[in-house]
């Protein structure tokens, strides 16, 4: 299917009339809203390309466009490439959005900075990764609220110099950790490391078993690989809850750049592999049951989802399909999820 992305009425992003002089951006409204935005970025893409190593924030522009007349909605932003694969290997990597240097009067410096995903090379196939990857943190928002939220982009890129050809592809924002912070009231920690075993366990055994339902081997807790970590205010004592990001290596996504990691023995990211710890099978049962209880609302959105192809749908649900029938299975629960965790292989 071709990317047809749909503009966002600009208003709705704001408590207060699009050109009253108050701007107060609601990204609770922003991230809770499906319509795609179509958003233009504009920048120096020869010196974009030349910063893959040292990454320096370059200036740019960002345009909001709005479909009903009332005129497009430009500021000044700083942008850099962002992730250490895509950086190398990507035709055009994702990007981090600062835009705390704009305007003290811009309309959107409360969003601080925003990582944005895009494919990472041209034509329909990695437009496809892109959308299946945006699908996968939908998914975790219908099993848990302590998950980062996105909102999808009808992007286009265009060269300020103009000696490039502008570009047009979906990409998708995601919720900046302040803004998560806000919704949660909880803290991010960035600097203390945690073992796995240290976070708060409930949670855990949900992020264990959702990467093991997307086949997803790229996280680390110690390394604050692929996951943040927070803590409730007020609640120095509890245990940090884990919230995982970045899911494009992936086996739903089945990208062709991605690969599992050597320890795992793995041959192919499509085959699963259980990063999690022991738990009991109580445990189990009861996040498993989660699971169950979502899996038609999974499901649906993938159907529903326009911009996704008709063999990528049939493939995602298929891949999903023997995660369920694994996790309604109670000896398949206990082998894999007690026999073959990551302290029982030890």
């Amino acid at each position: 299917m071709k990317w047809n992305g749909i503009g966002l009425i600009w208003i709705a992003l704001f408590s207060t009339p699009l050109f009253a002089q108050e701007f107060v951006l609601q990204s609770e409204v922003f991230f809770s809203k499906e319509t795609p935005v179509d958003v233009t970025l504009n920048t120096n893409l020869k010196s974009l390309n030349k910063s893959r190593k040292n990454t320096p924030y370059l200036p740019g522009t960002i345009t909001w466009h709005n479909p009903d007349g009332t005129g497009d909605v430009t500021e000044k932003i700083s942008l850099k490439l962002r992730g250490n694969f895509r950086r190398e290997n990507c035709g055009m990597a994702s990007l981090m959005l600062d835009f705390r240097d704009a305007d003290k009067k811009s309309r959107f410096r409360k969003l601080g900075r925003v990582k944005l995903v895009a494919p990472c090379g041209n034509g329909e196939l990695y437009e496809q990764f892109v959308l299946k990857e945006y699908l996968i943190y939908k998914m975790y928002n219908l099993i848990t609220d302590a998950s980062l939220r996105v909102r999808l982009l009808n992007l286009t890129i265009q060269d300020s110099l103009k000696t490039k050809r502008h570009f047009k592809q979906p990409a998708f924002v995601i919720e900046p950790a302040k803004e998560f912070e806000k919704r949660k009231q909880w803290v991010e920690e960035e600097k203390q490391k945690f073992n796995t075993e240290q976070t708060n366990r409930e949670q855990a055994t949900i992020v264990f078993m959702f990467q093991y339902m997307v086949g997803n081997t790229d996280w680390a807790v110690p390394y604050f690989h692929n996951i943040k970590l927070f803590f409730p205010k007020d609640s120095a004592r509890v245990r940090p809850y884990i919230v995982p990001y970045d899911f494009d290596f992936s086996g739903l996504v089945n990208a062709p750049y991605a690969s599992p990691p050597e320890t795992t023995g793995l041959t192919s990211v499509t085959e699963r592999f259980y990063m999690g710890y022991v738990r009991t099978i109580e445990e189990l049962r009861a996040t498993a049951s989660l699971f169950i209880s979502k899996e038609t609302a999974i499901y649906d959105l993938i159907k529903n989802f326009a911009y996704l192809g008709d063999n990528e749908k049939r493939e995602m649900t298929e891949y999903l399909s023997h995660f369920f029938e694994t996790i309604k299975d109670e000896d398949r629960l206990k082998e894999i999820f007690i026999n073959n965790a990551l302290n029982a292989r030890n």
